[in-house]
């Protein structure tokens, strides 16, 4: 990263170049002067520290689904699976935050989905992998249920994919009456 204040110029690498940035910030904070992490874009993105949580969660969900697929083609390894159980749901909560997935996991409407899917975790966790998937993927499921319409508008919009979500028998699944049922997602 090289970054540019007024005359002197700093190139700053690897894990002690963050260590010198965290120290550039705290320098900062104590002589009152804005460094590059407080500052907001004048186009309304969020500040850095909330993008790198974001991208530091998306890259968990993405290595939790790994070792769950992993978990799964090696013949439910439980290892695996309890894993990449643990690193999705980490993963989640670092992208959309606490409170939005408190909301989702607790909301009265949810609540079959969030008890399937716990009671699916512990049954990975005591050894049974393959019955657990079954409770997990069926309390998602559950739990999501709400989304899957918005999920089929999207698909129906896609170039190749969406010939095949426009046909009769496969629209049939997803009603259009459903999608948004004037309820505001958490997300």
């Amino acid at each position: 990263m090289v970054s540019f204040e007024g005359s002197d110029v700093k190139i700053i690498m690897g894990a002690f170049g963050n260590h010198l940035e965290g120290q550039d910030h705290r320098r900062r904070e104590e002589l009152g002067r804005k460094s590059s992490l407080d500052e907001d874009d004048s186009k309304g993105k969020p500040k850095r520290g909330i993008r790198c949580l974001k991208e530091i969660g998306l890259g968990l969900t993405a290595l939790g689904v790994f070792f769950t697929l992993l978990g799964v083609f090696l013949f439910f390894e439980r290892s695996f699976v309890v894993i990449g159980n643990i690193l999705l749901l980490s993963g989640v909560t670092l992208t959309i935050g606490v409170m939005s997935t408190w909301q989702i996991f607790m909301k009265r409407q949810n609540f079959k989905g969030s008890a399937s899917f716990a009671v699916g975790f512990v049954l990975i966790m005591l050894g049974w992998p393959v019955l657990g998937m079954i409770w997990e993927t069926c309390g998602l499921f559950v739990l999501f249920s709400g989304f899957w319409p918005t999920v089929a508008v999207f698909l129906r919009k896609l170039p190749i994919v969406g010939g095949i979500f426009r046909q009769s028998s496969v629209s049939s699944f997803f009603p259009r009456n459903r999608v948004n049922m004037g309820k505001r997602m958490p997300i």
